[in-house]
């Protein structure tokens, strides 16, 4: 009888360890294929609207409950030119005149660009498309050919891209994607294509030699594994540029540039080597995004600050984080103690008395239809992996799309569920 007894039990500690022996390897394969899937999505475009709900919802606490934040940009001078505008004519595809629009004074810019030094580094945040001419667009192109450092962005429309038809050695994608759902820009892609590169990416190339470099699946950063689609920290918002008298800290092109600096000394003393951003702060390059409505020069600079302070980089340490955070999960629901710790939580909701009613109906009417049981668990694992999401940004302010993984998950329990039973193994 002894014999039997200690035979069988050498055989349940052999399965039992080779069950935790398959589980190691198992979490660690399977923790490398969700971290390059969440890797994938972090590089979408486009954000998920659960992603932009918990990112809004998560940057508004985090605000309010911050001091108010102290913001010097000295390094940069912000040219508003939305009242310096020219009235052109339009045509129609057959040349007829059809009437007027007013575009930004090519004259007035052509003046500003003459002024400044040929290796200041410029961007120039007007679409020069070729709708769009004006009788001054030649003295322009003139003066931004003298440019090394002046960037213009590419044109975009309805997914195309072509290039502006004032000329520039360097033009930059300058794209705000947004949301079908939300219609709220919330990632800036440094990369468009793998080969385009954006205006924030081109300034970080002048200043610092550095780039980004797509190599197989990943991009690389001066030799780091880095997001090419990060969601943007606006560290300088609209309100930032407005002093408490009311006075903004954008200067007018026509009012406070041209009409006080007549010659390249006394603008080059307002400059003092610092980044000159030109675009529209006021009226059409409005951009809707998380914190309000945000002009298009200002989101590109803030994207830029993005580069600068190396934000895009994913630390070392996150990625051992994220696949420890994965590796136990795995290996928890290979093994099968999952169903301890999902009771556990249970409970602990269950002690709000409108979460116990609601349970307690779906459990007497619902609880053998396979979909209540499936719901039941992505609430529980987007809790945890929504949790774990927000502890990621509080402690290294980067966000990694990892909220999907849980619906993966709730899958690998549901199989291994119905696969045990039919093998009559005890999970």
């Amino acid at each position: 009888m002894n014999v039997k007894l200690k035979t069988k039990t050498k055989i349940k500690c052999k399965f039992l360890c080779n069950r935790i022996v398959c589980g190691i390897l198992f979490s660690v394969v399977f923790s490398f294929f969700l971290m390059i899937l969440n890797y994938y999505w972090t590089n979408k475009q486009i954000a998920e609207s659960s992603e932009i709900e918990l990112i809004t919802n998560l940057r508004t606490c985090i605000y309010k409950w911050l001091p108010k934040r102290q913001v010097e940009f000295n390094d940069v001078l912000f040219i508003d030119v939305s009242n310096d505008l020219e009235l052109i004519d339009v045509f129609d595809k057959y040349e007829d005149k059809i009437g007027n629009i007013a575009i930004i004074d090519r004259k007035k810019i052509t003046q500003l660009i003459s002024l400044l030094k040929d290796n200041d580094i410029i961007y120039l945040g007007i679409e020069f498309d070729s709708m769009y001419r004006s009788k001054n667009d030649s003295i322009l192109n003139k003066e931004i050919s003298k440019k090394k450092n002046l960037i213009l962005p590419y044109i975009l429309t309805q997914g195309e891209i072509r290039k502006p038809f004032i000329t520039s050695s360097k033009i930059g994608m300058s794209a705000y994607w947004s949301s079908i759902k939300s219609n709220r820009f919330l990632k800036y892609e440094f990369i468009s294509n793998d080969t385009i590169k954006s205006v924030a990416l081109l300034i970080h190339e002048i200043l610092t030699g550095k780039t980004i470099k797509k190599k197989g699946l990943f991009y690389y950063s001066d030799g780091n594994i880095c997001i090419n689609n990060t969601v943007t920290n606006i560290k300088i918002r609209p309100s930032d540029l407005i002093s408490k008298n009311g006075v903004t800290k954008y200067k007018k092109l026509g009012y406070d540039i041209l009409d006080f600096n007549r010659d390249k000394e006394s603008l080059s003393k307002n400059i003092n080597d610092r980044i000159i951003m030109i675009g529209d702060f006021e009226s059409f390059d409005l951009h809707s995004t998380i914190y309000g409505n945000i002009p298009g020069t200002l989101i590109n600079y803030n994207a830029y600050l993005t580069l600068k302070e190396n934000k895009h980089i994913i630390p070392t340490s996150l990625i051992w984080l994220i696949f420890f955070f994965y590796s136990v999960i795995s290996l928890i629901v290979f093994l099968g103690y999952d169903k301890v710790l999902y009771r556990k939580f249970f409970k602990l909701l269950l002690k709000n008395k409108m979460i116990k009613n609601v349970h307690s109906f779906i459990t007497k009417h619902y609880l053998r239809n396979i979909v209540v049981k499936f719901t039941e668990k992505i609430i529980t694992l987007t809790f945890a992996f929504s949790f774990f999401s927000i502890l990621i940004m509080v402690i290294y302010n980067i966000y990694i799309s990892i909220l999907l993984s849980s619906s993966i998950f709730v899958s690998l329990i549901l199989i291994r569920d119905v696969l045990f039973k039919k093998l009559n193994f005890d999970t």
